[in-house]
């Protein structure tokens, strides 16, 4: 008789979001306020968050949610229309 041993594997916790990424041109905290309050109308927006030294704005939404890059994009372009999605650096 053959004796076989399964090993499991970790569950891993399930993805429950997408992260969107955008070059946002922000000045101040009056640009952030603007495009926060045209992210916040979207369906499946979870989190928005900023950083101005990168002009880097990162948006989490729902998985089940059709939240889609352009979108995200289309959204901020009516308060910033030089908004464009990040590009990754060569080196990564």
């Amino acid at each position: 008789m053959r004796i076989m041993h399964m090993t499991r594997r970790p569950k891993l916790p399930p993805v429950w979001h997408k992260k969107i990424e955008l070059k946002v041109p922000l000045c101040c905290e009056y640009c952030e306020e603007n495009v926060r309050g045209e992210l916040t109308i979207l369906e499946g927006v979870k989190e928005i968050m900023f950083d101005t030294s990168t002009q880097k704005v990162v948006v989490i939404g729902h998985l089940d949610v059709q939240l889609e890059p352009s979108m995200v994009l289309n959204a901020v372009k009516k308060v910033k229309n030089r908004a464009e999605l990040w590009k990754p650096s060569k080196n990564s």
